[in-house]
């Protein structure tokens, strides 16, 4: 099950059973998916949300900000939207960060 809850009272908000398939098709995209309909319930209510890696894309964050929601999680450093100067290095030192903005976003990434 996808389960949507609020960190607060950890009271189950919205959730989704998991099947594999939507419309006996694969899919795709699902983690921006989920995300987009268990937060149906809060657009436009000026929320932050947090996901892990899984779920937590470029795309998901765009959607989201259309509909007056935040988003903060990890991202998987394959995802094609992050910068290669933000990807792990061996030259960096340990737990310095690196942080990238735009008029948009704020993207910060700390190594350990």
């Amino acid at each position: 099950m996808w389960l949507m809850a609020d960190s607060n009272t950890y009271y189950c908000a919205d959730a989704q059973l998991y099947a594999c398939k939507v419309g006996g098709l694969d899919d795709v995209g699902q983690g921006k998916r989920v995300v987009l309909d268990l937060s149906e319930s809060i657009s436009s209510s000026g929320r932050n949300i947090t996901t892990d890696n899984f779920f937590t894309s470029y795309a998901l964050a765009t959607e989201l900000m259309g509909r007056c929601l935040s988003l903060v999680g990890n991202v998987r450093s394959n995802r094609k939207e992050v910068p290669f100067e933000m990807l792990p290095n061996s030259t960096r030192e340990p737990y310095s960060s690196i942080f990238g903005f735009s008029s948009e976003f704020y993207i910060g990434v700390t190594c350990a």
